[in-house]
Parts: C-alpha cells; sequence; structure tokens
C-alpha cells in the first residue's frame, strides 16, 4: 500500500455506519477527504468500555528506536503499514495487535501505476459498499507535552486486481466482522483475519496527477488527466 486514501462521506455516515456511540465533541476532521497522507489526523474506529466510538489519530507511528541515536522519533518516517503475515512475531507490532486493534473506514485508496519512467495514480474504490474497513492497530506514545495516539495499517499480498500494480493491499475487514475483529481475541483467531480480498470487491480508475502532492485536496482529484488506456 503506497500511503494515500481518501474518505468521502459525511461524518453522520460514519456514525450510521458503524453503530458509534455519539460523539463528545464536534469532530476536528472535515470529511469529506480526498487525500489522507501519513502523519494527517484520521477517523479511527475502536472498541471502549463496551461502546463503539471514534477517534481521532495520527497516521503512522514513530520510528521510537531513533530516539537512541539522539533523533526526533516525530521526525522520522512514519510507520504507516504493517506486515501481517509477521506483525505477531514483530517487537512493535504484537502487542497493539493483540491489545488494540481498529477500524480505518476509507471510501478507497490510492497506488501508482509506473509508466515509460514515470508514475500515474490510480484509484481502488468499493464496488459493493460506500466504504470499506481497513484493519489497524493502534497505540500511545510519549509526545514531549503529553501522549498521542497514532495507528498503522495492516497490509497483505495483493489480489490479482492490485497486484498489477502493487504487491501489497490493506486487509479489510468485513462489516459483520466489525465487533469480532474490535474484541477480544486469540492468535489464532486474529489471524483468521488476515485474507486478500477478492477482486471483486474493488474497482479501478485513474485520477489526477495532482493528487501525488501532499496538500492536494478536493473532487477535482478525481478528475483524471491520464488514461488507463493510453
Amino acid at each position: 500500500m503506497c500511503g494515500r486514501y481518501q474518505l468521502v462521506i459525511p461524518f453522520r455516515r460514519l456514525i450510521e455506519i458503524y453503530g458509534l456511540a455519539e460523539p463528545d465533541s464536534d469532530p476536528v476532521i472535515g470529511l469529506p477527504v480526498y487525500n489522507v497522507a501519513p502523519t494527517h489526523q484520521i477517523p479511527v474506529v475502536l472498541d471502549d468500555r463496551d461502546q463503539t466510538v471514534v477517534r481521532e489519530m495520527r497516521w503512522g507511528f514513530p520510528p521510537m528506536w531513533v530516539a537512541k541515536d539522539g533523533k526526533d522519533p516525530w521526525k522520522g518516517r512514519p510507520l504507516i503499514n504493517l506486515r501481517c503475515e509477521t506483525a505477531l512475531r514483530k517487537q512493535t507490532w504484537s502487542e497493539p495487535l493483540r491489545q488494540r486493534r481498529c477500524l480505518i473506514p476509507c471510501t478507497g485508496f490510492y497506488e501508482w501505476m509506473s509508466r515509460d519512467g514515470r508514475k500515474f495514480p490510480v484509484w481502488f474504490r468499493p464496488s459493493r459498499t460506500d466504504v470499506l474497513s481497513m484493519a489497524g492497530v493502534w497505540s500511545e506514545f510519549d509526545a514531549g507535552e503529553g501522549r498521542r495516539s497514532c495507528v498503522s495499517v495492516l497490509t497483505i499480498s495483493a489480489n490479482n486486481r492490485v497486484a498489477a500494480v502493487h504487491n501489497r493491499m490493506p486487509v479489510f475487514v468485513p462489516l459483520h466482522e466489525r465487533k469480532r475483529w474490535l474484541g477480544p481475541l486469540a492468535d489464532r483467531e486474529i489471524e483468521s483475519f488476515f485474507r486478500t480480498a477478492p477482486d471483486g470487491i474493488l474497482s479501478v480508475e485513474p485520477v489526477s496527477t495532482r493528487l501525488g502532492k501532499r496538500g492536494e485536496e478536493g473532487p477535482d482529484l478525481l478528475q483524471a488527466d491520464w488514461s488507463l488506456d493510453d
């Protein structure tokens, strides 16, 4: 997964889809968002005291080990993805995967196709529903002036549709299994979610090459300035 996605539905629709508890205050995150990038604050769905809630978190764990060399982890390259095949054996991921699983709602993700030495973005969007739920893990980290919640997306080998562009894709949790993913699970039960999504749940469309510029935003990013048939 290359590190960009979108969530282009109203916040109220998230509450309806996931059966969320009403938030205590209005969300800071403005939806829709067409170009979510690493380190952005994003909406994350999790269980909290027997309620399914939405929280705002930074996309990407800080690489805390660089602090040993006197570097600032918050300025390092964020850990936005983790490989589901090895996560339970990795120190960074094993505890969050066992204790702090979550869902990251999206209305599609982007990858970049190589062509004649250039990169062109494509949008993998849901073909059967309006929202997909990416499997994630979250944790809290010392940010100097308090704790900060961060989230990362689980990835798996790509299905045939995505593999033509990239060899990895998000792990998706079907909506009817969301409560089980968010609840207590043994390792074997966690691993049962590590399934490559079938080709048919995604459609692919070209989008604007402006998408590659961090900070570009708006529905016009979905207006392609190139063609898959070229």
